[in-house]
């Protein structure tokens, strides 16, 4: 097979800019360069004859030849599910997880910060430095626009030399990754997960290109409200002395007043605050964490309050805090507590919410205003050390739970979004590698008889029988309802390794409040209800005992993760399973929206022919649907995921849950007409 270094030069505009040229290097190092007009039946021939194709950024080159001629498209999804595209960037993040070094961050390396630039990547096989004809006035790399359809001969050599070592480069760094690997003990070129992950790559890339769009209506009123909520917070917190003034360059900012936050935190503690652990040289001290304010709280008196707040008119920051002080006064008198006790709890609560609020204006919300002029193009990592994905310039992925950012993006005109995720996905991957490892699993039994693990959790605490928990629950019982909330925290939290005191700041985030004491008798109800897992978490306990780690290697996809420790380990058998099974999934539901023969079996199109992804959540997926297929092509959304999970997931029943809307709304629930799904909306609330 002919392998080549393939790159492309562009304009500067992202996410699929205009290819200006494209350059070719064989494995004797004979480079040539071309124009787009003769690059684009080249890239035919070369994709048609089998031809490998080895590029540093993959997906950009790739996307770039796509939308420089779309009908390519076909032959290059085949291409790479021949495995006949290769990233060196992708094979270099492998790599790093081998040897421990990658991160949960798009794009570095936890602990020594690996970066995954062709320069960088270079310089770590060579040391050989590029980045001196990437940066400076003088350099090509962001100017190949002045040289659009100008004939080859008349560019300056330094233009053509640049472009020209960008294709050669990545054959070198694929021959040196390849040694490495070997070295390792590995055998052949393709590194484990390979081709998988440089699938997923492109996928990401294509939803990237299409982008989302947002409501300007929506966005200005999240906007006005955010703003009103930032002054209302700003004044409780500065009247109440947990912020003081301080000039920095002559610009007065406000400060947090550690000695004012620790001194409510303590008495909101009733004097037993919780309390950092301290090291060597440093003292514990009172926690301020943004978890430790907001648990301060009695949740009951604190909702009320906000409830009230809720109905105000519009108003200054100053006059909502002053009712805000007022309306804790009756507060106190309603609930029967101390006004200052009362008043402590908002301030510290204000104080813990006030980032998230100031991140969303200052993140999101300018973000979604550009969404309403064109696409918003989030980025995506196609790999983080867990296996998952990571998305970032917004980080979509992981929006704002409150505040309604999510409720700001809408589909095209003509188009509704279908929301497909997974049921309690990371339950079924545990027990999937519960089954592998120890040949039984109870909760692979439960999934399997049809149970949904939370709920059967929840009925057992309550004493009564699933089909009453069940039937219970579709009326939307509040014991049922909170009980089975109380049982997610325990089922996602506890297989990750969490242990009492972690477990119960990680609970406050499902709006479950319990003591160290309760969270160890929670940890002990989920063992017996489990028991597979004392057993799963004693593996990864002997293997790094006295803060040893250890090298996992991927169930399934036989991915190496080094410098693994207990937390690590647990947590990146089940997650990873998962992120493999979405991610294959992800690649044929974009050959199926994207092709009309996917599979290149003379079929028809299926229902999906003509959607588009749009939105990826770490277990879900979203398109964009044409509102007259909606119906047919959501059902196969929901088919295809299901289809790509059992790749990965054999052994233990896969379920999807699928709705369609107008906008996005997390929650959505399928509707049906005439037998037909039609557009949820969230119930309007009784005045």
């Amino acid at each position: 097979m002919t392998r080549l270094g393939f790159d492309t030069e562009t304009y500067l505009n992202l996410p699929a800019p205009k290819m200006v040229c494209a350059t070719f290097c064989d494995e004797e190092g004979d480079k040539s360069l071309w124009l787009r007009k003769d690059t684009i039946p080249l890239l035919h021939s070369f994709l048609d004859s089998g031809v490998e194709f080895v590029a540093h950024h993959a997906r950009f080159d790739m996307a770039v030849a796509y939308k420089a001629d779309p009908t390519l498209l076909p032959s290059i999804m085949q291409a790479y599910d021949e495995g006949r595209v290769r990233c060196s960037m992708v094979r270099e993040k492998i790599l790093a997880l081998a040897r421990g070094e990658l991160a949960d961050e798009y794009e570095s390396g936890a602990k020594r910060n690996i970066k995954f630039s062709l320069s960088a990547t270079v310089m770590r096989h060579f040391e050989v430095d590029l980045s001196a004809g990437k940066k400076g006035a003088d350099s090509w790399r962001l100017r190949y626009s002045e040289l659009d359809n100008i004939p080859v001969e008349q560019w300056p050599a330094a233009a053509r030399d640049y472009a020209l070592d960008d294709a050669a480069w990545p054959l070198a760094v694929f021959d040196a990754q390849t040694a490495q690997f070997q070295a390792a003990g590995g055998t052949g070129s393709t590194l484990p997960d390979e081709h998988h992950q440089t699938r997923a790559a492109f996928w990401l890339y294509l939803l990237s290109m299409r982008g989302v769009r947002t409501d300007i209506v929506r966005v200005n009123a999240l906007s006005d409200k955010l703003t009103a909520e930032y002054a209302r917070i700003n004044a409780l917190v500065r009247a109440a002395g947990v912020l003081h003034p301080k000039m920095e360059k002559g610009v007065m900012v406000w400060s947090r007043n550690m000695k004012a936050i620790r001194a409510r935190v303590t008495s909101a503690y009733a004097g037993k605050p919780p309390k950092t652990p301290g090291g060597k040289k440093t003292a514990p001290e009172v926690k301020t964490d943004r978890d430790t304010l907001n648990a301060a709280a009695n949740r009951q008196v604190v909702d009320w309050i906000e409830e009230q707040i809720k109905e105000l008119p519009q108003m200054s920051g100053e006059e909502a805090a002053s009712m805000t002080r007022a309306i804790s006064e009756v507060a106190a008198v309603k609930f029967d507590k101390e006004h200052e006790q009362v008043y402590n709890w908002m301030v510290l609560k204000a104080l813990g919410e006030r980032s998230g609020v100031e991140k969303v204006l200052n993140t999101y919300v300018p973000v979604l205003y550009s969404g309403t002029q064109a696409p918003i193009h989030p980025s995506y990592n196609e790999i983080v050390a867990t296996g998952r994905s990571s998305s970032y310039e917004p980080n979509l992925q992981n929006p704002p739970t409150k505040g309604g950012v999510r409720e700001c993006f809408i589909p095209r005109d003509g188009h509704y979004f279908a929301f497909c995720d997974y049921s309690y996905i990371e339950l079924c991957t545990l027990a999937q590698i519960c089954l592998w490892m120890f040949g039984r699993s109870v909760l692979a039994d439960a999934i399997n008889d049809g149970l949904d693990p939370h709920l059967s959790m929840a009925a057992e605490d309550l004493g009564i029988s699933y089909a009453e928990a069940k039937a219970r629950l579709a009326l939307e019982d509040p014991e049922i309802v909170a009980q089975r909330q109380r049982c997610k925290a325990r089922n996602f939290g506890f297989p990750g390794g969490l242990g009492a005191d972690s477990y119960v700041e990680y609970a406050r985030g499902y709006g479950v409040h319990v003591t160290r004491h309760v969270a160890k008798q929670e940890k002990e109800k989920w063992y017996r209800k489990w028991p597979e897992m004392r057993d799963y978490h004693q593996y990864f306990s002997d293997r790094t005992l006295g803060g040893r780690t250890f090298t996992l290697v991927q169930p399934g996809s036989g991915r190496v993760r080094g410098g693994v420790g207990f937390c690590d380990g647990a947590n990146s058998g089940f997650q990873g399973l998962a992120a493999d099974g979405i991610k294959r999934a992800g690649w044929n539901i974009t050959k199926e929206c994207y092709l009309r023969d996917p599979y290149r079996n003379g079929a028809p199109p299926t229902a999906l022919y003509g959607s588009a992804p749009v939105l990826f959540l770490h277990d879900e997926l979203i398109l964009e649907v044409p509102v007259e297929t909606a119906h047919e092509a959501t059902h196969r959304l929901s088919e295809v995921m299901i289809a790509g999970m059992r790749e990965v997931v054999p052994d233990v029943q896969i379920g999807t849950e699928f709705a369609i809307a107008a906008r996005w709304y997390k929650g959505a629930k399928p509707v049906f007409v005439n037998g037909r799904l039609a557009p949820w909306e969230p119930k309007k609330k009784s005045s």
